[in-house]
């Protein structure tokens, strides 16, 4: 469910971004085992979505439809057959989704699986219940079936928004992310869950310029933020809102490269009759967009008495992190200075 959850924030964290209306929500789940359990769980607590799931083992493909038939899921959950030799993620090639999931099979041997039971100082508490091709990927078990699906998805790109996958050893973890460095896939986020005694690790990827919370992307920060002591809420707001208000929404106009005059993102001399649909959809797509607010916090005081007041600025779409970046410092010093000058 932790799992589930997670996916639930990937998939909503920009809902309303960008102009998102609600639509269905369709997901993947890569090798759903025999109890379906990962797509029963998200179509049941998010009954608008839909999903397919795979599975290679007989037995557990036909527990599968079993399962979805006996919960009246049919319309919700597809589920199909994959094979030994074909790809992992071969139901992207001919649908698009918001999301893929996946818990891989943890271990590459069933030596691997004997040393793990015996490196343990106590033992499970739970009898495991895993088919042998569920816990084993010959192939370099959960590093290598992952590994396979980010060469996969730097074909498929983005016909899947979001690729996400559950690691059982955290040193997967940073071989998982050289494989995407390696690609240059730098848009991508790492979270861990903790059950009781149970600990898994997660990552997404995604080759879109769309861009997580903090709250949900644990890796590199993608919110900034600059305090502002000795200034109120209200004062630090007003500031903010006069400084943006004075920003054209259309031109980057805070960079240098903008103040030098020659980056002003116009159509040029082209007749804009001219222009096709696909080209003024590609002048439209913004380059940047971000959330800003002001964070008080009531326990903490400055050396004033005042409450301690930041502006934080999230970073939710665009490719070029320097201009982000460029554009937090522009309206921060715009900001002080407005401030300075009332306080004058």
């Amino acid at each position: 469910m932790n799992y589930v959850l997670w996916i639930q924030d990937i998939v909503y964290a920009h809902q309303t971004i960008l102009g998102v209306s609600s639509r269905r929500i369709r997901g993947l789940d890569i090798g759903t085992g025999a109890t379906a359990i990962y797509p029963i769980l998200a179509c049941k607590t998010e009954q608008s979505w839909e999903m397919v799931v795979t599975e290679l083992d007989d037995y557990s493909y036909e527990c599968a439809c079993d399962n979805v038939s006996s919960n009246n899921m049919q319309t919700s959950i597809k589920v199909k057959k994959a094979s030994v030799d074909g790809p992992i993620l071969f139901p992207v090639e001919n649908q698009n989704f918001d999301f893929s999931m996946c818990n891989p099979p943890f271990y590459g041997s069933k030596e691997e699986v004997a040393q793990s039971a015996e490196s343990k100082e106590l033992p499970p508490n739970a009898v495991c219940t895993g088919a042998e091709i569920e816990m084993i990927f010959s192939q370099g078990g959960e590093e290598g079936f992952v590994g396979r699906m980010v060469e996969e998805s730097e074909r498929l790109q983005t016909r899947c928004k979001w690729y996400t996958s559950m690691l059982g050893k955290m040193s997967s973890v940073s071989t998982i992310v050289q494989a995407l460095r390696a690609r240059s896939i730098m848009n991508y986020a790492i979270t861990e869950f903790v059950q009781g005694q149970t600990r898994r690790w997660a990552i997404a990827w995604s080759f879109s310029d769309t861009h997580l919370p903090d709250a949900v992307s644990r890796i590199s920060s993608n919110t900034l933020s600059q305090p502002f002591p000795s200034f109120s809420p209200s004062e630090v707001e007003n500031a903010l809102f006069e400084v943006l208000q004075a920003i054209p929404g259309s031109e980057n106009t805070w960079s240098r490269s903008a103040r030098r005059g020659n980056q002003n993102r116009k159509v040029g001399d082209r007749d804009q009759a001219s222009v096709s649909a696909k080209d003024r959809s590609q002048i439209l797509k913004p380059a940047l967009a971000c959330s800003c607010r002001v964070d008080c916090v009531p326990q903490e005081v400055d050396d004033d008495g005042g409450v301690l007041c930041s502006m934080e600025s999230q970073w939710i779409y665009g490719s070029d992190r320097g201009l982000f970046e460029s554009f937090v410092g522009h309206v921060g010093r715009k900001v002080s200075a407005a401030l300075k000058t009332k306080m004058v």
